[in-house]
């Protein structure tokens, strides 16, 4: 019997220990677990603190300065704190350099991202689509090859473009500093050493980003430069097709999360006719055709995808999940009976996902439970990022308080999911349960308690 792991936060578990995050405990031998949620407010938590915490030493500095300049402890202090500034700094032309060389050589650059944490806003920077985070540390740029021709020379071109930026920055600066002071604690003690400071902060940059090794983040564990370098020289026919597959996939989720089902379901289309085995695309055959209300075909896409053996531990619990979405749509009572128990085991697998917790929500909702639904769902909807996924939500909260009789409640949520998502394909079922009589409907499969 697999013993459930369980997050030392929130105390959700799940029976796929790979999925969360271990983490030593400060001072201590002693390894905690959290979920993927926890492990990212941690690892925010912890740069929103050393930021406080930099901040904090400067003003102290600057006030140590001013008040005792016959003492060096102030002007360490803030030199300290300007390094922190251009470690932060850095990161933007990191990141460009790597989407710059994108472009170069033809690749599609999606998004460039910087930092961590709550979108603060997105917009354009140098020509590229970008979103700056809360916590301003680290960086991402997602971008694909168009096709196979000669993809290992441009990957390892694009992954060194990112630390040749910063290796450029230190060359540009060091001619003007003092050679006798670039492995000596005592300018720092004397003055503001700016050029110095810079110098060693595109260094350290440089050197961390080029050591090989994973990297977690918000939006999964990626491999560092360093290590993408060996893993590209590395890399089998089958590895570079995947590369190129993983283009068509991006399109489709940028055309999703717009609410462009149909560019999506094209996108999806091209990438099958070139992979048709890829088991990425076919999972996103599916997840499209959900969007476009064709509940039949996506989950037979997704029946067939589960009979396979998936090398991805997380695929399993997401098609399940995915199987018991179209079902709860579907309805029936042998498909509620099989939705009923694959969204239990996806729960079981990821409960923190908020499309799992949805589905769960959906799947309740459906056999009549709506009090365990609606909490479920309610989560599932604020935690959501995708407008899509949040118009479902509220498209299926808005049925389920419909049938406990609040009716204002119900065409509150119809038009938050109206406003949120105009294509979603549950706006037209849940009009029309909304408009007709609770003792007459018997076209919907949620039934009340």
């Amino acid at each position: 019997m697999i013993m459930p792991t369980k997050c030392k936060s929130c105390g959700v578990e799940t029976n796929l220990e790979a999925t969360f995050f271990k983490r030593h405990k400060s001072f201590s031998r002693t390894v905690q677990t959290y979920c993927p949620q926890c492990w990212l407010k941690q690892q925010q938590s912890d740069a929103k603190r050393g930021l406080w915490w930099n901040c904090s030493l400067g003003a102290l500095g600057i006030f140590l300065w001013i008040v005792w300049p016959e003492f060096s402890l102030g002007r360490v202090l803030v030199n300290l704190f300007v390094f922190q500034i251009f470690l932060i700094l850095t990161i933007l032309p990191h990141e460009l350099g790597h989407a710059w060389m994108a472009r170069l050589l033809g690749m599609r650059v999606f998004k460039l991202y910087i930092g961590s944490g709550k979108t603060v806003f997105r917009k354009r920077l140098f020509g590229f689509d970008s979103e700056i985070k809360a916590v301003p540390m680290g960086g991402l740029v997602f971008a694909c090859h168009r096709d196979l021709a000669y993809i290992r020379s441009k990957q390892i071109a694009f992954v060194l473009a990112g630390p040749a930026i910063n290796l450029v920055l230190a060359a540009v600066i060091s001619p003007f500093l003092n050679p006798d002071d670039l492995w000596s604690f005592k300018p720092f003690e004397q003055e503001l050493q700016i050029g110095l400071l810079f110098f060693y902060a595109n260094l350290i940059v440089l050197l961390v980003n080029l050591w090989p090794r994973n990297v977690a983040t918000g939006f999964g564990t990626f491999p560092s430069d360093g290590k993408q370098l060996f893993l590209t020289f590395f890399m089998s026919e089958e590895q570079r097709k995947l590369s190129h597959s993983a283009s068509f996939v991006m399109e489709a989720s940028i055309y999703y999360e717009q609410g462009d089902y149909l560019s999506a379901q094209s996108w999806v289309e091209k990438g099958l006719a070139l992979y048709p085995g890829n088991e990425t695309l076919l999972n996103w055959h599916g997840v499209v055709a959900l969007g476009l209300g064709d509940y039949g075909n996506a989950r037979e896409c997704f029946l067939n995808l589960l009979q396979r053996e998936s090398k991805e531990p997380l695929m399993r619990p997401l098609l399940m999940n995915n199987i018991a979405y179209a079902n709860a749509l579907l309805g029936g009572d042998e498909l509620l009976k099989e939705a009923d128990e694959f969204s239990s085991e996806a729960m079981t697998a990821m409960s923190w996902m908020p499309a799992i917790r949805g589905t769960r929500g959906t799947v309740l909702a459906a056999m009549g439970r709506v009090a365990e639904a609606l909490p479920l769902l309610h989560d599932s909807m604020l935690q959501a990022e995708i407008a899509g996924h949040k118009a479902q939500n509220a498209c299926v909260i808005a049925e389920a308080e419909w049938r406990r009789g609040n009716l204002d409640a119900a065409r509150i949520y119809l038009e938050e999911a109206r406003k949120l998502d105009p294509q979603c394909s549950l706006l037209i079922r849940v009009e029309k349960v909304i408009r007709s009589d609770p003792q007459m409907d018997t076209n919907s499969t949620m039934t009340t308690t």
